[in-house]
């Protein structure tokens, strides 16, 4: 006996173009030089991804990076040290 297990709204194409994007996300997320931004935009091309998501995906990254950002490691690291301040865990 085979089980057969569907997924609704499961559409093959759709899940290659998902993943083709995460990959070109990551790409894009690791590349810290201009060359290697450079590089990794093609790549997001060649995988499919428009270059106006391209753009507004950088544009998101940069502005996640920039020192004192929500969730940047400076930021991180001022909460760190008002807690060790305050004595509060």
């Amino acid at each position: 006996m085979h089980l057969l297990l569907t997924l609704p709204n499961y559409d093959p194409d759709n899940c290659s173009a998902v993943m083709a994007h995460e990959i070109a996300k990551l790409l894009l997320e690791k590349a810290d030089t201009f060359l290697s931004r450079q590089e990794a935009v093609k790549s997001a091309v060649e995988l499919g991804m428009p270059l106006h998501e391209i753009e507004q995906y950088l544009d998101w990254l940069d502005l996640n990076r920039a020192p004192g950002a929500l969730g940047s490691d400076s930021h991180c690291q001022r909460l760190r040290n008002e807690e060790d301040v305050s004595g509060r865990p």
